[in-house]
This record gives C-alpha cells, structure tokens and sequence, in this order.
C-alpha cells in the first residue's frame, strides 16, 4: 500500500543553502512507504499530531505528538500509519538535497498515476532513495 501523504515544503533547499529542507507532512491512516534507506541523507521525524510508526532496521518505534526521532543514513526505515487518524509530522532532510526535494514534488505533490516506472526509477535515484526487501 502507498502512503498516501501530503507535503509541504516549508523551506528549501535553495532557502537553507543546502543545509537542509523542512517540510510539513500528513500521513493517512493504514497507509506505508515502501521499506527503503538513503546513503546520503537523513530523515529526522518531529510529530504534530497523531501517532506516526517508524520501522528502523527491523526495530518499531511508535512516536506521539512532540516525539522526535531521526533516521541515520543507511537505516532501512519504513513510515507508516495504523491508526484510524491523519498523522501530521515535521520532517527535517538533512543535507538539503535537491534530487531528494524533487522527489518529494513529483511523487507526492504531483499525482502518482502521472509517474512512469521508468520516470520513478530514476527520480528514486536521484534522490538517494533505495528501496530494499524488509
């Protein structure tokens, strides 16, 4: 199942100078992203509202409103929701990096139906995202 999320980009990698990008999410319920991990990048994960799910490295981290929790690069996480409410989380990439910041627009701002596999495939790996089995 996809993860079906909104996202907000509140700062840019543009506006950081590279140090980062902050964007505001909202995650369904019962919904997952893919198991993956990044080489380059890490995730760190600041809860608004709800309760958002981190599998990291096979160990599951529940995180409530004000939990933070960072993923390091190499960790394969997934991010999901099993909850019967919207999750509203703030998610801090850091460096900021711009195959990642457009990976963001493409498959979650921009409809995911208007992606080819062939444009996905290489949207993931310009934006240091590797998907793995578990």
């Amino acid at each position: 199942m996809e993860f079906k999320e909104t996202i907000h980009i509140v700062k840019s990698s543009a506006d950081t100078n590279g140090e980062y990008i902050l964007a505001d999410c909202k995650g369904t319920p019962d919904a997952s992203t893919l198991p993956h991990y990044h080489k380059i990048i890490s995730q760190t994960f600041e809860v608004v509202k709800g309760t958002v799910f981190l599998k990291v490295n096979n160990e599951v981290h529940v995180l409530n409103k004000g939990d933070v929790y960072t993923v390091k690069p190499g960790e394969k996480h997934v991010v999901y929701n099993e909850t019967d409410r919207t999750a509203r989380f703030m998610m801090t990439v850091r460096p900021g990096h711009k195959g990642y910041e457009e990976f963001m627009k493409l498959t979650y701002i921009r409809s995911a139906e208007m992606v080819s596999e062939e444009e996905k495939k290489e949207i993931y790996l310009n934006a240091d995202t590797y998907i793995s089995e578990s």
